[in-house]
């Protein structure tokens, strides 16, 4: 199995730094604000924002992201139009293993997103999401957007393309493929200015990888790949 040293936090890893995921190329976060070209990152994204602050509350991030577990398993379904978060495609036939794991991804992707987008110090959704290397490195990008007064906005765009799995019996793994499409974000500071990273609005490839334990799925870390012809809409 594939290793990826962290994962979620592209637009905000990098315009902090904030994208990441698949091999081959930088090591970021998926889902969330800053971006860096050509650099190597770390964090949580799932990720990519959408509304002010002022527009939700943490409460209900909290509940937002949750319910990617409870509804359908339809790219409308793990959608949120709350918070802009629209999930375009999912593969289809996946068993019941990888769909525990592609839900356990997008309540990732969407808790980084929705934390971006809040910026309001509750970070008990990703925390339940993210686990190791990928939620250190979105706790500094997140904290690092904070003490600058900035906070994302806009709407998120996410492909689903493959969900692999390790080692099914003993220690159960996962590797989510997904494009991720930046470029409807914008970052914006205290004053309502956009100061969004020149280069940040990409659609990018990721590999986002997730371990279980105890019967709960989290992701470790994620991985953007630079070359990949796979997004091309």
């Amino acid at each position: 199995m594939k290793t990826y040293r962290s994962a979620v936090t592209i637009l905000f890893l990098s315009a902090a730094l904030l994208v990441g995921c698949s091999s081959g190329g930088e090591k970021a976060n998926p889902s969330v604000p800053a971006y860096t070209s050509d650099a190597d990152n770390s964090g949580g994204t799932a990720a990519a924002e959408s509304a002010s602050v002022d527009d939700y509350s943490s409460a209900e991030a909290s509940a937002s992201s949750t319910s990617a577990t409870d509804g359908p398993l339809t790219a409308e379904g793990l959608s949120d139009p709350a918070t802009e978060y629209t999930v375009l495609s999912i593969p289809d036939d996946l068993d019941e293993l990888q769909q525990e794991a592609l839900r356990a991804y997008i309540a990732y992707d969407r808790a980084t997103w929705e934390g971006y987008r809040t910026e309001d110090g509750d970070l008990s959704a990703v925390e339940a999401t993210t686990s190791g290397d990928a939620l250190e490195s979105y706790k500094k990008s997140y904290d690092e957007y904070m003490s600058a007064g900035q906070h994302a906005e806009g709407s998120f765009n996410n492909s689903v393309l493959r969900v692999d799995m390790y080692d099914e019996v003993i220690h159960p793994a996962a590797e989510v493929t997904a494009c991720s499409d930046f470029r409807s974000i914008r970052i914006v500071d205290s004053s309502g200015n956009d100061v969004t990273k020149d280069g940040s609005k990409v659609l990018a490839a990721y590999s986002i990888s997730l371990v279980r334990n105890d019967g709960k799925w989290t992701v470790t870390s994620w991985s953007r790949n630079t070359a990949s012809k796979l997004c091309t809409q």
